[in-house]
C-alpha cells in the first residue's frame, strides 16, 4: 500500500538553528583573533620574567668575577648557586676576542679588527707611521697553556727559580725535563732554586722544560758568562723595575743600567734589606754590586727607576758575550746605552752602505754589509756611554779581548734578524771568522718561532731543514767548511729564532717558546691590513681540543702584539702594543614570542638581545670608565673548568677561583683603544662612552677631538671600538688579565 507523506516546513526554527551556528562559529573566530594576539604577549611576559630572573642571577656572577680580579689573589675563591629555571645554560667561544691597545707615539693609534678568535689572522690598522715588523708573545692566561723551553744540545747547567713572587698550588708549581730520552718531573716551591746537570746526547734527541708557570732558567756553559735577565714587570721598552734572579754558584756581578738617578733596594737570601742610592753619570748610572757565593741563591732587586740588569759570571773571566739591546728594548736600532765595562764591542751594519756611529763626540765608520770590533770603554767617554748612529746597527758586548781574532767571541748569544730587529725572524746574516771556527768550537742552534718555516742555509753552512710546532723539532749545527759568511733564510712558513753558541763558555737566560714570534711587515696600514699569527687556526676545534692546544703551545692564551716601525734614524722603534684575549661567554638561552633570545656573562658585563634580538647592556659590574688620566681594567677571564657542567637546565653550585692574574701593562701611553668582538661590542662602548653627550665642546665641535678639552673618558668609534680620550695629557694605563675557573656541578650531585 503506497503511503504519502506530508513534508512539514517550519522556517523559523531553521533560521534560528542556523543564526546559531554563525554566532558561534564568529565568537570562536572571535576567541581565536584574541589568542592570536593574546598569547605573544603572554609569552612575552614570560620571557620578561625569565629575562629578570637570569639577569639577577649574572649580575651577582659578574660582581664575584670583578671583585675576584680587583683583589683576588691566586687561590681566593667565592661560590653561589645558579638556577636556570625555564632556560638553558651554555658556553660559547664564538667572538670571543677583547683587545686593548697602547699607543707610544704621539698623535699614533692602534686599532685591531676580529682578533682572538682562535684563527690564525687579524686585521691591523695604524696610519700613523711605516711599519717594519711585529711581534707576538703568549700571555698564558690559562692554566691549561705551558711555558715550554728548548735546551739546546751542550754540556752545561740549568739554574732553576720561579719567576715570579706569588705562587701557589693553584699556580701549579711544577715542571718537567725532557732529555736524553728520560722525563723527569720536578716540584718548586717559592725562592727555592734548582740546579739541573745536563749533557750532550749521542742521539741529537731535543730536549725541553715544560712549566705549569713561568720559570727564570740561567743555561751555563762552562764557568763563566755574561747576559741580560728578563725584568719581572717588563716594560715595552725591555726595561723594569723588579727582577727576581737565581744566581749561580761563583762571583756573581749584577749591573743594573738606568737613564737615570736612582734607589735600588736588594735583598740577598734571608739577609736583610739594602738600599744605595745612584747618581747619573754621563748619559745614565750604573748600579754593580759583586755577590760571591758557595751555592745557588736567590736575590731581588728593585729600582725607583726603569732600568736593565746584566749579570755577569765570573767577571775576571774573558769569556762570555750578549746580544746588547737599543734604547727601544730591540736588538736593531740607532741609540744604545753602554756604561764602562771592560771588554770588546762587535758592531754589524746590515745597509748595503757604510753607516757612522758617534760615541761622545768620537766618530767610526762600518762598512756596508759588514761588521767592525771596537775596544771597550772608549778612552774619554764619561760615566755610561750613548751611542748613536746615522742607521740600525746591532751590538754585541763580550768579555773577549780586543785582540783575539776574528768576529766571533765566546759565549752565548743570538743572531739578530735583519727584517724583524728582535730575537727571531726570517733573514739572517752574518760573518764567521776566529780560531773558534777552526777549532770546531762555533755553533748555530735554530728553533721554531711560529707553526712552521721552511729554513735555508748558505755560505759556511749549505743546508735545508723543516720545523714544525708540531713535531717539536729543531736544528742544530757547527761549521765544517771553515770561516765566512753565514746566510740563513725562511723561505716557505713562519720564523725562526737562532743561538750562537761560541767556545765552552757563556751564559744566556732561556726564552719561553711562546714569546717573541716576529716577522716582517713592510707597509702603511692607513687601512685595515691582514696580519698573520704565528700560531695554528684552532677555530673549528672544540673546547677541549683548544685546552690541548693551549697546552701543546700551538696556539696562544692571549698575546701581547708589539708592532715596530719607523721613528727618527731608526725602522726599529716601538710603536704601539696590543693584548689579545679570548674570554668564553657563559648564556642563558630562552624563547618569548621569538625563539634564540639569550642572556650573556662576559669579562665583567652582562647583556642581552631581548626583545625581538636587539642587543643592549644590562649591567657593567666592571669599573672601565677611568677616573681623569688614571685609566685601570682588571679583566675577568672565567673558564669552565674540564670537569665543570656547561649546558643544560639543572640547578648549579659554581664555585670561582682564581688561577692566576697577568700584568700587561702598567706605563704612561700617548692613547688607549679597546675592541669588543660580536654581538654586543656596540651596547659596551655606548655604555663607555654616554658620559660624552655632556661635553659642550663635544656638542659645539662634534668629533673635533683636537677641540674636546672639557671631557676625559672613552669616545664610540666604529665596530665595538673605543679610544680614551684625554686632552693634553698622557694616560696613565694599567691592564691586567685575571684567569677565574668555573666548576659547576648539578645541586645534589
Amino acid at each position: 500500500m503506497r503511503r504519502n507523506y506530508t513534508i512539514i516546513k517550519d522556517t523559523s526554527a531553521a533560521n534560528s538553528a542556523i543564526a546559531t551556528v554563525l554566532m558561534f562559529a564568529g565568537v570562536m573566530s572571535i576567541i581565536s583573533i584574541m589568542l592570536v594576539s593574546i598569547v605573544p604577549v603572554i609569552n612575552e611576559l614570560e620571557g620578561a620574567i625569565k629575562l629578570s630572573d637570569a639577569d639577577a642571577q649574572f649580575e651577582d656572577l659578574a660582581e664575584y668575577q670583578v671583585k675576584l680580579a680587583q683583589r683576588g689573589l691566586p687561590g681566593s675563591s667565592s661560590e653561589m648557586k645558579i638556577d636556570p629555571l625555564l632556560g638553558k645554560l651554555d658556553w660559547d667561544l664564538e667572538n670571543s676576542g677583547i683587545w686593548f691597545s697602547s699607543s707610544w707615539k704621539d698623535q699614533s693609534g692602534l686599532s685591531l679588527r676580529n682578533p682572538g678568535n682562535f684563527n690564525n689572522q687579524f686585521d691591523i690598522k695604524y696610519p700613523n707611521s711605516e711599519i717594519t715588523s711585529y711581534c707576538m708573545d703568549d700571555l698564558h692566561v690559562q692554566p691549561e697553556s705551558k711555558w715550554i723551553y728548548a735546551i739546546p744540545d751542550i754540556e752545561g747547567k740549568l739554574i732553576i727559580s720561579q719567576k715570579n713572587k706569588l705562587s701557589t698550588e693553584f699556580t701549579g708549581s711544577s715542571f718537567v725535563l725532557v732529555h736524553n730520552e728520560e722525563i723527569i718531573k720536578y716540584k718548586l716551591t717559592n725562592n727555592e732554586i734548582i740546579e739541573i746537570d745536563i749533557t750532550r746526547s749521542d742521539l741529537g734527541d731535543q730536549s725541553e722544560i715544560t712549566s705549569d708557570v713561568e720559570l727564570s732558567i740561567l743555561l751555563i756553559n762552562g764557568n763563566s758568562g755574561i747576559s741580560f735577565i728578563k725584568a719581572n714587570n717588563e716594560d715595552h721598552r725591555g726595561s723594569g723595575t723588579i727582577w727576581k734572579i737565581p744566581l749561580p754558584t761563583g762571583e756573581n756581578t749584577i749591573n743594573l743600567i738606568s737613564e737615570k738617578d736612582t734607589i735600588i733596594t736588594w735583598k740577598l737570601g734571608q739577609n736583610p734589606e739594602l738600599s744605595e742610592y745612584i747618581e747619573k753619570v754621563g748619559d745614565g748610572s750604573i748600579w754593580s754590586k759583586n755577590i760571591d757565593l758557595d751555592s745557588p741563591t736567590m736575590i731581588t732587586v728593585e729600582s725607583t727607576n726603569s732600568a736593565k740588569l746584566l749579570l755577569d759570571l765570573n767577571k775576571d773571566s774573558k769569556n762570555g758575550t750578549t746580544n746588547w739591546p737599543t734604547y727601544e728594548g730591540l736588538l736593531l736600532g740607532s741609540e744604545f746605552l753602554i756604561p764602562k765595562l771592560e771588554g770588546t764591542l762587535v758592531i754589524s751594519n746590515y745597509e748595503l752602505i757604510p753607516n757612522q756611529i758617534d760615541i761622545q763626540g768620537s766618530k767610526f765608520s762600518i762598512p756596508g754589509n759588514g761588521m767592525m770590533k771596537l775596544d771597550w770603554p772608549l778612552a774619554g767617554t764619561n760615566g755610561v756611554t750613548k751611542i748613536t748612529s746615522k742607521s740600525d746597527v746591532e751590538i754585541r758586548f763580550s768579555k773577549n779581548d780586543f785582540n783575539n781574532e776574528g768576529f766571533l767571541t765566546s759565549g752565548i748569544s743570538y743572531l739578530v734578524p735583519s727584517d724583524t730587529g728582535s730575537l727571531s725572524g726570517q733573514l739572517f746574516s752574518t760573518i764567521w771568522t776566529g780560531n773558534y771556527v777552526d777549532d770546531n768550537q762555533a755553533y748555530i742552534y735554530a728553533t721554531l718561532a711560529g707553526s712552521k718555516a721552511s729554513v735555508n742555509f748558505s755560505g759556511i753552512f749549505n743546508a735545508t731543514g723543516e720545523l714544525d710546532s708540531l713535531t717539536d723539532n729543531s736544528l742544530y749545527l757547527s761549521s765544517s767548511t771553515g770561516e765566512g759568511k753565514l746566510n740563513l733564510s725562511v723561505d716557505n712558513g713562519q720564523s725562526i729564532r737562532v743561538m750562537q753558541i761560541i767556545g765552552s763558555d757563556g751564559m744566556t737566560e732561556l726564552i719561553d717558546k711562546g714569546s717573541k714570534r716576529c716577522l716582517p711587515l713592510e707597509i702603511f696600514a692607513s687601512g685595515w691590513i691582514g696580519v698573520n699569527l704565528p700560531w695554528y687556526d684552532v677555530s673549528e676545534l672544540t673546547l677541549a681540543g683548544i685546552r690541548e692546544a693551549w697546552e701543546n703551545g700551538i696556539h696562544h692564551s692571549g698575546a701581547n702584539l708589539q708592532l715596530i716601525g719607523k721613528s727618527k734614524d731608526t725602522l726599529f722603534s716601538n710603536l704601539a702594543n696590543a693584548w689579545i684575549i679570548q674570554v668564553p661567554a657563559m648564556k642563558y638561552i630562552f624563547s618569548s614570542s621569538i625563539s634564540n633570545l639569550e642572556v650573556v656573562n662576559k669579562g665583567g658585563f652582562v647583556t642581552t638581545n631581548h626583545p625581538e634580538g636587539k642587543s643592549s647592556l644590562i649591567h657593567s659590574a666592571l669599573d672601565a670608565k677611568g677616573n681623569q688620566n688614571l685609566l685601570g681594567i682588571h679583566l675577568p677571564i672565567t673558564t669552565p673548568t674540564p670537569q665543570s657542567v656547561i649546558s643544560g637546565s639543572s640547578k648549579l653550585k659554581i664555585e670561582l677561583k682564581v688561577i692566576d692574574n697577568i700584568l700587561c701593562t702598567n706605563e704612561k701611553s700617548m692613547e688607549v683603544r679597546m675592541g669588543w668582538n660580536g654581538l654586543y661590542g656596540d651596547s659596551i662602548i655606548n655604555w663607555l662612552s654616554e658620559d660624552l653627550e655632556y661635553s659642550e665642546d663635544w656638542i659645539s665641535f662634534p668629533n673635533q677631538y683636537n677641540l674636546l678639552s672639557d671631557y676625559t673618558g672613552w669616545i664610540k668609534g666604529g665596530d665595538g671600538e673605543a679610544t680614551y680620550h684625554s686632552p693634553n695629557n698622557q694616560i696613565d694605563f694599567s691592564l691586567t688579565f685575571t684567569a677565574i675557573s668555573y666548576e659547576a656541578q648539578e645541586e645534589g650531585g
